[in-house]
């Protein structure tokens, strides 16, 4: 569950900021606890699964996996940021299997 939060008036720029800081604490947290599922390996298939597959006549499945290729997509571009600017905590992943 989410924190409620109470802005004042037009602060669109503080929303976002803290929304995006959410986001990245949470990318944070979940790449922490399950960086080997979470590795860029790891990753570029799960995307590229979610890539090839569809659901045309099921749009709840659709939807969700739409939502996970934008969930995916997003860790894996903060994986490869973590992954420059510490590329010795992360050599475990080139021992990932494909």
């Amino acid at each position: 569950m989410g924190r409620i939060r109470v802005f004042r008036g037009s602060q669109e720029e503080e929303m976002s900021k803290s929304f995006e800081s959410d986001k990245n604490n949470t990318f944070k947290l979940a790449y922490f606890l399950f960086n080997n599922e979470f590795s860029s390996i790891n990753l570029k298939r799960y995307i590229n699964e979610l890539t090839n597959i569809s659901y045309p006549d099921k749009p709840k499945e659709e939807n969700k996996r739409k939502e996970l290729l934008y969930l995916f997509t997003e860790m894996l571009t903060f994986v490869i940021n973590e992954e420059k600017s510490e590329p010795n905590l992360h050599e475990k992943d080139s021992n990932v299997e494909k």
